[in-house]
């Protein structure tokens, strides 16, 4: 007899994605804006909170384009879509595996 797991698949894959862009858009992101020197851009609009992304130096872009990449690209909608996106494909492929178990001979 199997132990019953501490969390189930379903909610793992739902709130390790969340989590994830949580901390992304919440924390790392702005800290490494601010350590690299960069300029923050917020969009807005009347509905909800708007985008942002940030702005750097050619200086800057030069010496560390990895990271001023990450941060001017990628706004934190887009980073917030992809979490979304990564929650779908997680669920879908859970019920995927679930529905080949349920007909696979016991």
């Amino acid at each position: 007899m199997r132990d019953k797991p501490i969390f189930d698949y379903w909610v793992l894959s739902f709130f390790v994605p969340v989590g994830v862009v949580f901390l992304l858009n919440g924390v790392v992101r702005p800290l490494m804006g601010s350590a690299l020197g960069g300029t923050m851009v917020r969009t807005s609009n009347n509905i909800r909170r708007g985008d942002i992304w940030w702005i750097f130096d050619d200086a800057t872009r030069a010496d560390h384009p990895l990271l001023t990449g990450f941060l001017a690209d990628y706004s934190n909608g887009a980073i917030a879509l992809t979490g979304v996106v990564t929650v779908i494909g997680l669920m879908t492929a859970g019920w995927v595996v679930k529905q080949v178990r349920s007909r696979l001979p016991r």
